[in-house]
């Protein structure tokens, strides 16, 4: 059946006379239907299909204008017209970089030109502190002051009572007052000083809090005590309290662990569609056959994680087959997940335990990529594992593995030292005392350095992602000298760095900016 291959080409046909179309010599079915258009058909058909494409180009140079349906590749050449340097390690990130190029040089060196190139470069809501703000100096007797309320007190300080006078927000009194606590608290939308943070994704106004007073949580955004200036090299540990520095205060990433993530019992996951999508389908073996996958997909936006509590046994019934695939994709597996016949896949996942009994070397048991374990178990099988951290053990019968952070040695049984049957590690962290030679087999690039993290505790916000302190062989050990481990695909080491250089260029000459990861950002202040 011969019909129509282009938009243009019908088109035209339509167009025509009707008289015309008639005598064309298509064929038709008994009902007058058209089956194979005619040669005056084809002809126009023929000439649509040069139009179809100058149309598209058409199209595509109107929407590469706009740097939301631009194409990436145009990136580099826009780049170099608005004398931008693109640094963001994802697509979305440099095509926003290039996009406020102009508007960031404008307003060069100020507060919210600083808090939009964290927020597009590094996708992290911040705090700013000025490190000339944060350096004591000696106070200038007789110096004129502004109106406490001005700065932000609820009320003016009686000039009479001296421990009452120097509770002025315009003083630069350095001796902390134990009588107060100094910390953030939110405040009314009238407050001239207040500011609006993201805590947790929810926007809070808020103020600090008696800011002579003791700190209640030192070193993080709520300390604003002075110090004497720190001229060692700045760090996220050290070197703050200096007039060349400018303190970016961001939360530590949750992981696949956040608070706010919505969960659903495994016994319920046909009951929500809307979180837990669900498909069965056939993939192609390269042969004459195929094998069935199912899948459950997140159905939450972005890089959301889906909670999915109880135990999760699959391939248990006599209809399940040895070559199923069973696919979880965007998920926190709560609990075990243990798998009697049939392959696990796993997408961007968490997962405490994994049990795969499925046996034999030729073809993976287990394929996961992007994902968290606590514990890893495929005794008879083959595991593959890119970009994974495993927290606890490792049980396989070989291994394939690549970009991964395994924290305990990699074992072939559940009992005993001795490590897998066969496979290879590369560009991997493994344990100290596992053996280099033997099966299976490492590459030169395998380290063993330990990791930091910013929690090692499994379940809580934070656990398994790299810390600031964690050795360069592992934050640039993978292949394509990004992190290793579970969070490879979120950049969150090369986001970092990314936004140190990017506030290097917008910031004034010598103004060194200072990542420093604050859990209290995560915290909402109270009322």
């Amino acid at each position: 059946m011969r019909e129509f291959s282009s938009a243009r080409g019908r088109q035209m046909f339509q167009l025509l006379p009707a008289v015309y179309r008639e005598r064309d010599n298509a064929v038709r079915d008994a009902d007058g239907r058209v089956q194979e258009i005619g040669d005056l058909a084809r002809y126009l058909d023929a000439l649509g299909g040069l139009l179809d494409r100058v149309y598209a180009t058409i199209e595509q140079r109107h929407r590469d204008s706009d740097p939301a349906t631009r194409q990436t590749w145009l990136l580099p050449y826009v780049a170099r017209m608005v004398d931008a340097r693109p640094l963001s390690p994802d697509i979305d990130g440099r095509s926003a970089e290039v996009q406020r190029a102009v508007d960031w040089r404008q307003r060069k060196g100020t507060r919210a030109c600083v808090e939009e190139i964290a927020e597009t470069v590094g996708r992290m809501d911040v705090e700013l502190q000025e490190g000339w703000m944060r350096v004591a100096v000696t106070p200038r007797i007789g110096a004129p002051l502004l109106p406490a309320k001005a700065l932000g007190a609820d009320r003016e300080p009686d000039a009479k009572d001296p421990l009452e006078a120097i509770r002025h927000p315009g003083l630069t009194a350095i001796t902390p007052d134990l009588r107060s606590a100094s910390r953030s608290e939110q405040a009314r939308p009238e407050n001239p000083v207040a500011r609006i943070t993201a805590f947790s994704g929810q926007p809070i106004r808020w103020r600090q809090a008696n800011p002579f007073g003791a700190p209640c949580f030192p070193g993080s955004y709520e300390d604003v005590s002075r110090r004497t200036p720190d001229l060692r090299a700045p760090a996220w540990d050290r070197g703050h309290h200096h007039p060349a520095t400018l303190l970016v205060y961001a939360p530590p990433p949750d992981g696949f662990f956040s608070p706010q993530a919505p969960s659903i019992e495994w016994s319920e996951r046909y009951d929500h569609p809307d979180l837990l999508k669900r498909t069965d389908e056939w993939r192609s073996d390269g042969g004459a056959g195929g094998v069935r996958v199912r899948s459950f997909i997140c159905g939450l936006e972005g890089n959301q994680i889906l909670r999915i509590n109880g135990v999760i046994s699959l391939g248990g019934d006599v209809m399940d087959r040895d070559d199923d695939i069973y696919r979880f994709e965007g998920v926190h597996l709560a609990d075990t997940v243990t798998v009697h016949k049939g392959v696990l896949e796993l997408v961007r996942c968490a997962a405490e335990k994994v049990v795969v009994h499925k046996a034999g070397t030729a073809a993976p048991a287990l394929r996961a990529e992007n994902c968290l374990f606590k514990k890893v178990q495929a005794a008879s099988g083959l595991a593959r594992l890119e970009y994974c951290t495993v927290m606890e053990s490792t049980v396989c019968e070989a291994l394939q593995a690549s970009d991964c952070i395994f924290m305990d040695r990699i074992r072939k049984g559940l009992q005993g030292d001795a490590p897998p049957g066969s496979g290879c590690v590369r560009f991997s962290r493994v344990a100290p005392d596992q053996a280099p030679i033997g099966e299976p087999r490492f590459s030169a690039t395998v380290t063993s350095e330990s990791p930091l993290f910013f929690s090692g505790d499994w379940g809580e916000a934070g656990c398994g992602v790299l810390h600031p302190a964690a050795p360069e062989a592992i934050c640039a050990g993978a292949e394509d000298r990004g992190e290793m481990g579970a969070f490879h695909h979120q950049h969150h080491c090369l986001r970092r760095e990314a936004v140190r250089a990017k506030l290097r260029d917008y910031l004034p000459l010598g103004i060194e900016p200072v990542l420093i990861p604050d859990a209290r950002l995560a915290c909402v202040p109270p009322k």
